[in-house]
């Protein structure tokens, strides 16, 4: 399905074989009237880092096309057409994030290592195939676990 740049994506539900139909460069965020924190696509959008809110209710019918919406992701909230101060604060939020990965991709370079030297893999979790990008990104030896059951959420029926 295609997406303006930066879309964020307004509906009373979707399945999470839906939502991968988007292009993930394009979506910014989820909200839903339905979807509870344990629903599926809840789930997957969140395995894929994208900002979800569910149990908004009344929030297709209050939302227009080319609104601003902020997504907190965090605390299952949106924002809809919020005033510039809160957008400033969401902002610097998003600075703070970038600024905590740039942290982490250092620690990435360095050995994995106990204490007293003994060497060890770090591993990372993965359930779908678009996590598999972040196995370079993340400098992680390979996959410790692999979430079989984000596949039967997202096969279709």
């Amino acid at each position: 399905a295609a997406l303006p740049k930066d879309a964020i994506i307004v509906a009373r539900s979707m399945g999470a074989a839906e939502l991968l139909d988007y292009p993930r460069d394009k979506l910014r965020g989820l909200v839903l009237e339905d979807g509870a924190a344990t629903s599926h696509v809840v789930i997957v959008a969140r395995a894929m880092g994208i900002p979800v809110a569910g149990q908004m209710k009344g929030a297709v019918s209050m939302a227009e096309n080319g609104d601003a919406i902020i997504v907190d992701g965090e605390e299952g909230t949106i924002h809809l057409r919020p005033q510039s101060d809160l957008e400033a604060a969401y902002a610097e939020k998003v600075r703070f994030r970038a600024r905590r990965q740039e942290v982490y991709r250092e620690l990435r370079k360095k050995p994995s290592l106990t204490k007293d030297g003994v060497p060890v893999d770090l591993l990372m979790n993965a359930g779908l195939a678009v996590d598999l990008p972040q196995l370079t990104e993340s400098g992680a030896a390979g996959i410790g676990l692999f979430r079989t059951e984000l596949q039967f959420m997202v096969a279709s029926t």
